[in-house]
């Protein structure tokens, strides 16, 4: 495994579940999205135990054109405990899409643009589609 993005089940041999891929998921798209590694899950856990402020900044604080929406899903998926995080890909998925609906596609950063075509299929006219969806406003 590679320390910034393994989740602390992993490193500490404990097995591992859909949960602790999606961490290692959530912590390349953090690192894509800040333009900087995600700090190692034994240093977040230190400085919670010690009670200072977890060293996983907000990716907004790294890069403000990414919606505050993506940093939530994000930060879930990355939650220290396996039983706070995203529960499957496409939960992680529905989360991404629903944090992107109201996001032009011309105004997301480049590598936003790679996510939403991941997750749109390849196509931002997907996207687009699903911006102009009444019904998934709704269910939003």
């Amino acid at each position: 495994y590679t320390l910034q993005y393994a989740p602390l089940e992993q490193i500490h041999g404990a097995g591992t579940d859909v949960r602790s891929d999606l961490y290692a998921l959530a912590a390349t798209l953090y690192h894509l999205l800040a333009g900087a590694p995600p700090p190692n899950a034994p240093a977040r856990a230190s400085a919670v135990l010690a009670g200072l402020d977890e060293p996983l900044l907000p990716l907004p604080a790294h890069n403000p054109q990414v919606p505050e929406a993506v940093d939530q899903a994000l930060r879930r998926a990355m939650a220290l405990p396996a039983e706070a995080r995203t529960r499957s890909a496409a939960e992680l998925r529905s989360e991404l899409r629903r944090a992107l609906r109201h996001v032009p596609f011309a105004d997301a950063p480049a590598v936003a643009r790679a996510v939403v075509q991941a997750l749109f299929g390849g196509s931002h006219e997907l996207w687009q589609q699903d911006q102009a969806c009444g019904n998934c406003r709704a269910s939003a």
